[in-house]
């Protein structure tokens, strides 16, 4: 059975330039970056096994912050 897509408000997808072309919004995690925590409005990430460019995984000491809206609007929506 496949997971139900996120869905997020179209207006914030068209904000960004995405070069996986939304796979994030599959629902599955498989393309979806991890979330270690969160403060305020900063998501942090963890170590990503995935090497593929993305403009918003910004290097922050030994982990990574993301700035994409689309993957804020996941979290705040769905909670993942």
């Amino acid at each position: 059975m496949r997971p139900m897509d996120f869905i997020v408000d179209k207006n914030i997808t068209e904000k960004t330039e995405c070069e996986r072309h939304f796979s994030c919004l599959q629902g599955d995690f498989q393309n979806t970056c991890k979330v270690d925590y969160q403060v305020g409005d900063i998501i942090f990430l963890g170590k990503s096994k995935k090497t593929s460019f993305c403009r918003y995984r910004i290097p922050f000491r030994i982990s990574f912050f993301c700035s994409c809206p689309t993957r804020k609007a996941i979290r705040k929506t769905h909670g993942a």
